[in-house]
């Protein structure tokens, strides 16, 4: 949901929106038991080299790995915790 749902989500608008690289990116999930698997997909936008547009989307999916997603949520004053 972060990375491709909506006009919001990262892809859309880093890759889409500000890179125009893509004209889509996006991606969807496999439902599997178990681990399950994330197809993602982008459509380069024209004169883009598909690899450009690859290293992109890495970039982006590295930057959501990286980030603290804890950090906007108030401390338990018991736990400490976030």
């Amino acid at each position: 949901m972060l990375l491709s749902q909506g006009e919001s989500s990262r892809m859309q608008k880093s890759i889409v929106d500000e890179q125009q690289k893509a004209v889509a990116a996006g991606s969807f999930p496999i439902e599997l038991e178990d681990p399950g698997a994330n197809i993602m997909f982008g459509f380069a936008n024209m004169g883009v080299n598909p690899g450009d547009l690859e290293k992109a989307m890495n970039e982006v999916i590295a930057d959501v790995q990286k980030s603290d997603f804890r950090a906007g949520i108030p401390k338990d004053p018991k736990s400490g915790r976030g």
